[in-house]
């Protein structure tokens, strides 16, 4: 964790309560603080470890008049690989979402689950995006292909990932 990660966690753990939240985010997820998001996930390899995350909920926020965002409600299971995560509820936000497209199976018996979350899109949304680029749109830079058990799949392009923890379930 950063110097500055730090400094905020340690303040906010001397502080009201009003701050516990702020020092609990900083303990569970190595953020840095955005224009749009405080919580901002720092490394984003650790999206891997929501491999078999029971997946709640999926929302396109078109609220926004200046910005589309994709955010995921997620169970991580108890015994993840990644500790601070492990029986936590994560809502994930997806931030300036240029391209997204989403192929859904709804014959599924149970819950749906993450089965993959890669850094990467296909070829063909490449293509798009690299014809959008061309004609002077600006293109961010996080690609994701994230694979559901049913073989439901969403692919996105998008600037940031954000992220709240809820406490251990």
């Amino acid at each position: 964790m950063s110097p500055r990660l730090e400094n905020q966690a340690s303040e906010a753990r001397r502080t009201s309560t009003s701050k516990d939240r702020k020092a609990i985010l900083t303990r569970i997820h190595p953020c840095q603080e955005s224009n749009t998001h405080k919580n901002v996930l720092a490394d984003l390899s650790l999206l891997e470890y929501l491999h078999d995350a029971a997946c709640n909920s999926f929302m396109w926020d078109c609220s926004g008049r200046s910005m589309r965002r994709i955010i995921l409600s997620v169970r991580v299971d108890d015994d993840a690989e990644y500790e601070p995560w492990n029986g936590r509820v994560i809502s994930l936000t997806l931030s300036d979402v240029v391209a997204c497209r989403f192929f859904g199976w709804g014959g599924q018996i149970g819950q749906e689950r993450i089965d993959a979350w890669r850094e990467g899109i296909s070829t063909e949304l490449e293509s798009e995006c690299n014809r959008l680029r061309s004609s002077g749109l600006h293109i961010p830079p996080l690609a994701f292909t994230i694979v559901l058990g049913s073989g439901s799949t969403i692919e996105l392009v998008c600037r940031e990932v954000s992220l709240d923890a809820g406490p251990p379930q």
